[in-house]
């Protein structure tokens, strides 16, 4: 099995997307180079992440940004800290766009800081 289907099996699990939706993301916007896949020593899916390229136009000037997208666990292996391993090596991905957008929670709802990396 692919990566691409490694990653799908996770996605269709954990995201209540139309099969529309699904089908659209993973032939026109996924790349394998841009996710991030745990597999466990069964072969299994367990976390996936995406980091993908963004330019931005902010205060006139074009910004390379990374975002994260389609970050999950699956069902069988959450509690376990599994998602914090592809969280935690996207931050290098991040990196050479300048940018890295960290979650925070406040007042029960996430939200998301950018920070700028030297």
């Amino acid at each position: 099995m692919s990566k691409k289907d490694l990653i799908r099996r996770v996605w269709n699990e954990c995201f209540n997307d139309s099969p529309e939706y699904t089908d659209m993301y993973f032939s026109r916007i996924y790349t394998d180079d841009d996710a991030l896949l745990e597999v466990a020593e069964d072969g299994r899916p367990v976390s996936i992440l995406q980091v993908h390229p963004y330019t931005m136009l902010f205060h006139g000037a074009e910004a390379q940004l990374g975002y994260i997208c389609g970050a999950a666990t699956a069902r069988k292996y959450r509690g376990r800290g599994h998602g914090k391993i592809p969280a935690s090596t996207s931050a290098p991905r991040l990196t050479p766009f300048g940018i890295i957008r960290r979650p925070r929670r406040i007042s029960g709802r996430w939200r998301s800081t950018a920070a700028a990396v030297p």
